[in-house]
């Protein structure tokens, strides 16, 4: 009688010098609350950005199958190519960038992760895939829309070992101050960087102080930054005080006054009601609901309205 494929390859195991000692990787974190959506078509930056939160406790895996396409990743630039895949840890800032792209496709796969450092060694890294991610992708998707929610968070396990782990890794850096990955930098390039690590290194900083201390003119800088992010410069230092206040909400227990003075604002109520206006409650509730359930991803309620 013919064997199966299956039989065939168990009857030639030899047989185990140790019935109790065999062989496996360490345990991989299984993800959990899993959102899959997808972006195609024309690049829209509002739509793009302002689906789902820039800042949240979430991770963040992007799948591209088209053009190459440009992401603001805290105080880099990451490109990602055709085929290419980023992962987005919690809390890192990220903004897309519309580079003249024709045409746009993005699968993202979100996720929450117990406590790990897995994933620490892949920062600001971008893979390349192949056809067993894509089959890997089609079968999470099935997977999802089927309702399959015992498989599935295993099956995503699966997707991350092969993409993040598996795959071709290089530095997809486009950063002119280090040199590193990346193709051809460009002065845009450098001066968005620039002005990013002024507003990183000086939380308090008024747009004035970064045009002075970088020798640009603040019409010339303003109108440079949007035309190359997308965001005009005082929504992204907006941003980015109001990610790091976020982030020091949910991982430190420092008081929200201290936060306020840290993140660069210059009064507690200054702090409050910018946090409330963009996230529609205080930053003690905001601390007490994520923090009663870490594992939620942001909730409809989390997700920034547009600052005033």
């Amino acid at each position: 009688m013919k064997r199966i494929p299956a039989e065939e390859s168990f009857s030639r195991l030899p047989t185990p010098r140790d019935y109790y000692r065999g062989t496996g990787c360490p345990p991989f974190p299984v993800p959990e609350n899993i959102v899959l959506f997808y972006r195609g078509g024309v690049f829209d930056p509002f739509f793009l950005n302002e689906s789902y939160s820039w800042s949240h406790h979430r991770y963040v895996a992007v799948f591209n199958f088209a053009e190459p396409l440009q992401v603001l990743l805290e105080e880099h630039i990451i490109r990602i190519g055709e085929h290419e895949c980023l992962l987005i840890l919690p809390h890192q800032y990220h903004r897309f960038i519309n580079d003249h792209q024709r045409h746009l496709s993005l699968a993202f796969v979100t996720f929450t992760l117990g406590e790990t450092v897995y994933f620490e060694n892949m920062y600001n890294t971008v893979f390349r895939f192949g056809e067993d991610v894509e089959e890997t992708l089609k079968t999470v998707v099935h997977d999802y829309r089927g309702g399959e929610d015992r498989i599935l968070p295993y099956r995503a396990a699966l997707l991350l070992i092969q993409a993040f782990r598996n795959g071709e890794d290089h530095p997809g850096l486009l950063n002119p101050m280090d040199n590193r990955g990346g193709s051809h930098e460009t002065g845009s390039h450098e001066m968005i960087i620039r002005i990013i690590r002024a507003v990183r290194g000086d939380r308090s900083a008024a747009i004035g102080d970064i045009s002075r201390a970088l020798g640009y003119s603040e019409s010339y800088m303003r109108s440079r930054f949007k035309r190359k992010t997308g965001v005009p410069l005082g929504r992204f230092i907006l941003e980015m005080r109001l990610a790091r206040a976020k982030q020091a909400l949910l991982e430190t227990d420092d008081s929200i006054s201290r936060i306020a003075d840290s993140c660069g604002w210059g009064s507690l109520y200054a702090f409050s009601r910018s946090f409330r206006n963009h996230c529609t409650m205080s930053p003690s509730e905001y601390r007490r609901a994520v923090r009663l359930n870490p594992r939620a991803g942001e909730s409809k309620r989390f997700v920034q309205a547009a600052p005033k």
